[in-house]
């Protein structure tokens, strides 16, 4: 009951569909699915982003194209006693995506996804498929040169400051509010990512949710190495 139900939301979100024996593909584009089967049965090359407990992200390039994959394990064994009565991440963080979409914010939207029956031993029950952005791999340096450039430092907090004003407006909270998890770059608007864990509210975010994305963005920042003194300056505004 629980794989049908997500199958149906999975499909009715991305439109195409496609079942192999214990993977249920979802994509927004027929081909689309050719292109997550073979990254699922390990064709092309894998290079490992980051690992987590609960999450996995990879760079994968098949026939040419590079593709980001964000895979979901299941990470306790409370959370495996639970699995079956949740809403799936995968699922929940695409639809958190297309729906902060439409409300008009720049999004990197998922074009394709999965889930599995066969969680066990690695705990990884399904996931979803990125374009692969080459701009992130931009942002260490960008950061690193705004370490000793006060004008380009203060505009791109700026511009992350304007966007959480506009997500609060707009009654959209996210939780992981990380500098790393924003497409930032000089003179452009940011680009979301990194969205399963998000709130909608009927009016704005409460001020105590407000607070807490700009202290979590502000414990980030200070780990770039900026400097406290330009942080206290501008996070008083």
């Amino acid at each position: 009951m629980f794989l049908n139900n997500n199958r149906r939301n999975f499909k009715f979100l991305f439109g195409f569909s496609k079942n192999l024996e214990e993977n249920f593909l979802f994509a927004r584009k027929g081909e689309l699915l050719n292109v997550l089967e073979n990254i699922l049965t390990y064709n092309g090359s894998m290079v490992s982003l980051k690992s987590g407990v609960s999450t996995r992200a990879d760079k994968v390039t098949i026939e040419g194209q590079e593709w980001f994959l964000k895979s979901y394990r299941i990470s306790s064994f409370w959370k495996k006693i639970l699995f079956p009565f949740r809403c799936p991440l995968p699922l929940k963080a695409a639809l958190n995506a297309y729906q902060i979409s439409q409300a008009g914010f720049n999004v990197i939207l998922p074009v394709a996804g999965w889930l599995t029956s066969a969680h066990f031993p690695s705990g990884i029950y399904g996931g979803l498929l990125f374009p692969y952005v080459k701009d992130f791999e931009k942002l260490p340096d960008i950061w690193k040169r705004a370490l000793g450039d006060r004008r380009l430092m203060e505009s791109l907090i700026s511009s992350i400051f304007t966007l959480f004003c506009r997500l609060h407006e707009a009654g959209i909270y996210i939780r992981d509010t990380k500098a790393n998890n924003f497409l930032v770059l000089p003179g452009k608007e940011p680009v979301l990512f990194d969205l399963d864990v998000v709130r909608f509210f009927k009016g704005s975010v409460p001020h105590r949710l407000q607070r807490k994305n700009y202290l979590v963005l502000k414990r980030t920042l200070v780990r770039k190495g900026i400097p406290d003194r330009w942080l206290e300056e501008w996070f008083k505004r």
